[in-house]
Order: structure tokens, then C-alpha cells, then sequence
């Protein structure tokens, strides 16, 4: 079938590849999303989840997207509860493990759009529930939000920069000295090498010192 000749030319590609550089790979992640709403197969699912989780944990979040798109979507329209619990897991471990926001956001979508059956046989996890009803009760929450996270990233990245920045200029101090060191050096031992050719014993003696130094210096 389709989604077998799917995983069999994906997964050969994951593996020598490496996470997040498998073109085939993606393709799947993408199958995966779109199929499962209408042809559901706990296999295809296991290996869904399987192969998303191990992505995001190598901070490549492409897998877990298109899972969160399965669950909002796919709920959506055929609404299993099994799904929606594991749907609710993922969700709070993509917010707190991974900093995310995006399972979240599709979160607060499917509720805002589909949300639970009538019939009160389904409640949100009150951890999820808090955050629907606090900090990000729209869109406009979400967007400040990753604003917010933005500005934040900027100035961290600012402060390595400015950091670097330091650490190299005191690099630089330490080899000018380094380099005047040296010249120092050089001069002393020209003044030591004319000295011993002048041929005087006291200044020879001391001529040969300051060679010697000279040269000590200049491999230091």
C-alpha cells in the first residue's frame, strides 16, 4: 500500500540521514498527518509519535507540528478519546520540556473551533485549563506571547554577542602585549649581538645574558 512504501523509503533515510535532515522523512510526517484523520491505524499512530518525539528531543520540531495538526484537525473531525488524552500529554510536554507554544496554540484552536462532546464525558486537564482560561485566552495572547519570547531571544543573543565581544578584546590586549613583549625582546638581543662583536670581555659577559634572555623571551 501507499503508506507502507511511505515508511519503507522514509525510515531507511531517517536513519542515515540524521534527525531533521531527511527529506522522505518529512514527507512521511506530513502522510501521517493527513491520512490518520481518515484512516486510522494504531501502527502508522505508534510510529507517528515515536518518530516526532525523537525529533523534538534533537530540537527539530518539524514531526510534532504536523502531530499537533493531526490531533487538532483529525479530532476534529472524528473525535476519539483516547486521542484527545494523548493529544492533552503532548500538549503540556511540548509547553514545559520543549518552551513551545505551538501544541498549545493548536490546543486552544480545536476548543475554540470543535471543542469536547456535550455529553460531559471528556474534561480538560486543569493544568491545560488554566492556561486557556489565564494567560492565553486568543490568538492576540499568543502572538504577544511569542513577541515577548522574540524580544527575549534577541537580547540573549545580544548579550553572547556583546560577551564575545569582550572576551575577544581582551584577547587582542594580551597578544599587543604579547607583540611589544616581543619587540622588547628583539631590540635586546640586537644591542646583545652587537655588543659581542665589540669584543669586550665585561660586555660580552653581559652581552651573552641579555642574548640569552632575549632569545628565552621570544620562545615564550
Amino acid at each position: 500500500c501507499c503508506a507502507c512504501t511511505c515508511r519503507r523509503a522514509a525510515c531507511p533515510a531517517y536513519s542515515s540521514a540524521g534527525i531533521g535532515q531527511s527529506e522522505e522523512m518529512n514527507t512521511l510526517f506530513r502522510f501521517w498527518c493527513y491520512f490518520l484523520r481518515d484512516n486510522f491505524n494504531d501502527k502508522m499512530y505508534n510510529d507517528f509519535n515515536k518518530y516526532a518525539d525523537e525529533d523534538a528531543a534533537a530540537e527539530y520540531m518539524y514531526g510534532m507540528e504536523c502531530l499537533f495538526r493531526f490531533y487538532s484537525y483529525g479530532l476534529e473531525k472524528n473525535f476519539r478519546s483516547p486521542l484527545y488524552k494523548d493529544f492533552e500529554e503532548l500538549v503540556l510536554k511540548d509547553y514545559q520540556r520543549y518552551n513551545s507554544l505551538y501544541g498549545l496554540e493548536k490546543f486552544w484552536a480545536f476548543h475554540h473551533y470543535s471543542g469536547l462532546p456535550a455529553d460531559g464525558s471528556v474534561e480538560v486537564c486543569p493544568q491545560l485549563k488554566a492556561l486557556l482560561e489565564g494567560p492565553f485566552k486568543n490568538l492576540d495572547c499568543f502572538r504577544e506571547e511569542q513577541q515577548r519570547r522574540r524580544a527575549a531571544l534577541e537580547v540573549r543573543r545580544a548579550r553572547r554577542s556583546g560577551s564575545w565581544g569582550g572576551r575577544r578584546s581582551g584577547v587582542m590586549e594580551l597578544e599587543m602585549q604579547r607583540r611589544h613583549r616581543l619587540g622588547d625582546a628583539a631590540e635586546q638581543a640586537r644591542r646583545a649581538c652587537h655588543a659581542v662583536t665589540a669584543g669586550s670581555s665585561d660586555t660580552s659577559c653581559v652581552a651573552r645574558h641579555w642574548l640569552w634572555e632575549s632569545i628565552s623571551e621570544w620562545g615564550s
